[in-house]
C-alpha cells in the first residue's frame, strides 16, 4: 500500500497590525488515488464514501459533472495542460461522518517522476470552494510557486494580497508553506509539518484517541482564532455580495472548457 497516515501540526502566524500565533495537532491522510477504491476493503475504519469512524468522500472535493474526486482532478491537471500518470491526496478525512478542509492538496506526477503538478483545493467557511494550480513551480530542493489570492478565507485578511507556496515532499515527511503578502510585506503565514505512517487499523484506532474528532477540533480553533482577532481590535470583513454570490466550481469549470 503506497497510501500514508500523517500526524503533525498546523502553524499560524499573523504579523500585522496585531501578533497572533497558535499551533494545534492534526491529522491527515496521504492517499494513493489509484487505490482510493481499495481502501476500504482493506481497512476497517477508513471507508470511501460511506459512514465510518474515518472516511474519504468524494462530495466533500472538487468534482467535475460528478465523476469523482480522481476523475474529475486529472480532468483539470489536464486541462491545464498537464499530463500526470500519477495522483496523490493529501487531506483530512471526515471523522464519524463530519469534514471541515480548509485546504487539500493534489500532487501529481508525470510518468519519469520529473514534472511536478500541484494543486490546492481551499474550502470556505461560506461552502465555497477554489482550486489554485501551482502550476509555475521551481525545483531546488523545494517545489515553490507564487500566486494572487483570488478567493475569500479569512474575515480577517482583504483579499489585495498574494501568496507564496512551498512542498518539501520527502518519503516520510511532508512541509507545506503558505505565506501571505501585501503591498506592506509579509501579512500570515501557515505551515503544515506532518511524519508519514503507516496506514492501517492499528494506527487508525491509535488515532481515535491520540487526534480525537480532528474536523471538529479545526472548526474550534477557526472561531477561536477569530474572537481572539477581533478582541485585539481587528476589523471584521465581510465577504462582498459578488464574491458571495460567486460559484467558484461552476466557474473554474466554465475557463476550464
Amino acid at each position: 500500500m503506497k497510501s500514508k497516515l500523517l500526524k503533525g501540526v498546523l502553524w499560524h502566524k499573523r504579523h500585522r497590525p496585531v501578533v497572533n500565533e497558535f499551533r494545534k495537532k492534526v491529522l491527515n491522510l496521504d492517499l494513493d488515488c489509484d487505490e482510493l477504491d481499495t481502501l476500504q476493503y482493506q481497512l476497517r475504519l477508513l471507508s470511501r464514501n460511506k459512514f465510518n469512524a474515518y472516511a474519504v468522500n468524494d462530495k466533500d472535493h472538487f468534482s467535475h459533472d460528478n465523476m469523482g474526486l480522481t476523475k474529475s482532478m486529472y480532468w483539470h491537471m489536464r486541462s491545464k495542460g498537464k499530463t500526470p500518470n500519477n495522483l496523490r491526496l493529501i487531506t483530512q478525512p471526515s471523522a464519524y461522518g463530519y469534514v471541515f478542509n480548509p485546504v487539500s492538496f493534489y500532487i501529481g506526477l508525470d510518468q519519469d517522476q520529473r514534472d511536478t503538478t500541484v494543486v490546492a483545493e481551499v474550502h470556505n467557511r461560506i461552502g465555497q470552494r477554489h482550486l489554485y494550480d501551482l502550476h509555475s513551480i521551481v525545483s531546488d530542493g523545494t517545489e515553490r510557486a507564487r500566486f494572487d489570492k483570488k478567493f475569500y478565507v479569512s474575515p480577517f485578511l482583504s483579499m489585495d494580497c498574494w501568496y507564496e507556496f512551498s512542498i518539501v515532499d520527502e518519503e516520510k515527511f511532508i512541509k507545506l508553506n503558505f505565506d501571505e503578502y501585501d503591498s506592506n510585506g509579509l501579512l500570515f503565514q501557515a505551515s503544515l509539518e506532518l511524519k508519514a505512517f503507516p496506514l492501517n487499523d492499528r494506527n487508525l484506532a491509535a488515532s481515535l484517541f491520540t487526534h480525537p474528532i480532528i474536523p471538529w477540533r479545526t472548526v474550534a480553533a477557526i472561531y477561536l482564532q477569530a474572537l481572539k482577532l477581533k478582541l485585539k481590535g481587528l476589523p471584521y470583513l465581510e465577504p462582498q455580495q459578488e464574491e458571495r454570490d460567486n460559484d467558484h466550481v461552476a466557474r473554474l469549470s466554465l475557463i476550464n472548457i
